[in-house]
């Protein structure tokens, strides 16, 4: 699982390439790591779409869209790629989002542990371990009232 830094990198990364992007197409070559919370594929749900927001929470990164949100939990080997046509690809490919600027967005898992949940906005209920995450310790919420009182529970 992507460490605390790293996620921070791939969320500032993402959000600055993604945050307005049209998706023109989704082509799922694994599907095994994707958990869709709709009455639609995940090639239909996401055709068409505007990526709005990029944001982490937790171990988990938020893709909001129109309507949808995205929530991956990369787990232990989950990872994305963003690039041209011509780059190399990395291996193990679950499913690419191609862009409406030509870039193509890969997720990628050779362990196929990690997690792509694709849910109505706010549903996070249907996503295990998504609504007990505490509050980020690099967000404003992050006080030192709030560290106190988070403590305060816990044995000497």
């Amino acid at each position: 699982m992507p460490e605390l830094p790293d996620l921070v990198y791939i969320e500032k990364r993402l959000k600055g390439d993604l945050a307005g992007r049209k998706i023109e197409r989704v082509e799922v070559k694994q599907p095994i790591v994707i958990r869709v919370m709709l009455w639609q594929s995940f090639e239909e749900a996401l055709s068409s779409e505007k990526i709005k927001a990029v944001e982490k929470h937790g171990p988990f990164l938020k893709i909001s869209f129109n309507s949808l949100q995205m929530i991956i939990h990369f787990m232990l080997s989950g990872r994305f790629q963003l690039q041209g046509p011509a780059a190399k690809r990395i291996g193990n490919i679950c499913f690419t989002l191609y862009l409406d600027n030509g870039l193509a967005l890969h997720y990628g898992d050779s362990k196929k542990m990690g997690r792509v949940y694709l849910i109505e906005e706010n549903r996070y209920e249907q996503i295990p371990g998504y609504t007990e995450q505490g509050v980020d310790i690099l967000s404003r919420d992050f006080t030192f009232e709030r560290f106190v009182k988070l403590i305060e529970k816990k044995r000497n």
